[in-house]
């Protein structure tokens, strides 16, 4: 029972960290000096990039649809966020709004001076807005783009780089597949989808450094749960669950003496570690409610219920378009992962299986199956905000072609291949 309550103690002191940290950074931003932000601004209009709110990224395809919509908005409110009314700018993040749907043309309209309507945004902690006002003291948006191509890829590269040392070419090729099968580098020059890709990688490296160690690995989970919450504008938020979660199910054997059977001891690692991303995000998300409902004169708590029931609702018209179901928001998803080449891959892999069949194998092939299975749930779940956005929540499928490949090459006997065929050599 001691011990119960001193992990207790141990995390609610870590979320009250984490907050102070989060108004901090939230506060600090509101210092910058706001004409080098509206220069790198004017720049970035000049230069083109936000003049669209949804190009195409490299190929004319739905599923490489870029937000530049959302990264107006972001860049909208971080040109507000001042030195007056501190509080009340990073409880609502005001912006200007000219009655218009576009998002490039209102940031436009509002740094060419046009008589402008301020609107709110309470329901998120909007961490993006914040860090978007840091990197604007010193880039443009295109320079921004740059950079955090070069973050995502450096860590991406290390992440592989990593899992290549500890288990050899299997879990680099299943990442490498997924990360093209949801057109992973849409996420990497956009400030919208960056963050959550990011904190997706880094709790992907921490499991792959502490895989046998569950307690630090739990901590690691609540933390990159709370920042998902800071800093997801609710893009594809269970990347950062899911990817860490299929690492470490993959990664993870308990040395421990247990008197669990073999499925349920890391079963229950499983379990807790995703619950506690879940605490984390939730708590963070809830937390970011009751300040701004206390600070603010706005009751921030009923607009987010208002919305979470509205997201989770189904059979709801939305922009005129068809009626839809929970099965459709999940369809829909699914329709814009390249099935073809994923099926062959699949396809592959299943003949090896049969051919060479690794019993052993069965338990973890298992447990990641279920994990595949979280996307679906969500979009299941938010079935409205699935469908009404399935062009960007679509990338949380990553976790689950992770997932399968990963569950499929547990039950293939790579020793067995090697030896019969005479190839390099392989790791389980």
């Amino acid at each position: 029972m001691k011990a119960r309550t001193t992990i207790l103690i141990r995390y609610c002191l870590t979320l009250l960290v984490l907050i102070v940290c989060y108004m901090m950074f939230a506060v600090v931003s509101c210092f910058m000096p706001d004409d080098r932000v509206r220069q790198h601004v004017h720049y970035s209009i000049e230069k083109g990039d936000l003049h669209s709110d949804y190009p195409r990224a490299v190929i004319p395809e739905k599923s490489a649809q870029m937000d530049n919509f959302t990264d107006a908005l972001i860049i909208n409110q971080a040109c507000h966020l001042r030195r007056n009314a501190i509080i009340q700018n990073i409880m609502l993040l005001p912006r200007a709004d000219f009655g218009v749907v576009d998002q490039s043309s209102t940031l436009q309209l509002y740094m060419q001076g046009q008589d402008e309507n301020i609107i709110t945004y309470p329901r998120y902690w909007h961490g993006s807005t914040f860090l978007m006002r840091y990197l604007l003291i010193f880039f443009d948006y295109p320079s921004i783009r740059l950079l955090l191509y070069l973050i995502s890829s450096l860590l991406l590269g290390w992440l592989l780089i990593r899992l290549w040392q500890i288990k050899g070419w299997i879990p680099v090729a299943a990442i490498g597949i997924a990360f093209v099968l949801v057109y992973g580098y849409v996420m990497q020059f956009s400030m919208q989808f960056f963050p959550v890709l990011a904190l997706a990688l880094i709790g992907s490296l921490l499991v792959c450094k502490d895989f046998s160690t569950p307690r630090r690995i739990f901590l690691y989970f609540f933390i990159i749960g709370s920042l998902t919450a800071y800093f997801d504008l609710l893009t594809a938020p269970l990347l950062s669950l899911g990817l860490p979660l299929v690492l470490f199910c993959y990664l993870y054997e308990d040395k421990r003496p247990t008197a669990k059977p073999a499925l349920l001891a890391p079963l229950s690692q499983i379990v807790g570690a995703g619950l506690l991303w879940s605490v984390g995000f939730i708590t963070t998300w809830a937390i970011k409610w009751l300040l701004a409902s206390i600070l603010t004169s706005k009751n921030v708590f009923k607009d987010a219920f208002g919305q979470v029931s509205f997201r989770m609702g189904s059979a709801e018209n939305i922009w005129e378009l068809a009626d839809f179901s929970r099965w459709t928001a999940i369809t829909s998803n699914i329709d814009l992962i390249p099935s073809k080449l994923f099926c062959i891959v699949i396809a592959v892999m299943i003949v090896l299986s049969v051919l060479h069949f690794n019993r052993n194998g069965w338990q973890r092939a298992l447990l990641l199956l279920m994990v595949a299975l979280l996307p679906y749930l969500w979009y299941f779940m938010l079935a409205n905000h699935s469908y009404q956005h399935w062009w960007f929540t679509y990338r949380a499928q990553m976790v689950s072609i992770v997932a399968v490949i990963l569950s499929i090459a547990s039950i293939i006997d790579w020793s067995g291949i090697k030896s019969k065929y005479k190839l390099f050599n392989f790791k389980k």
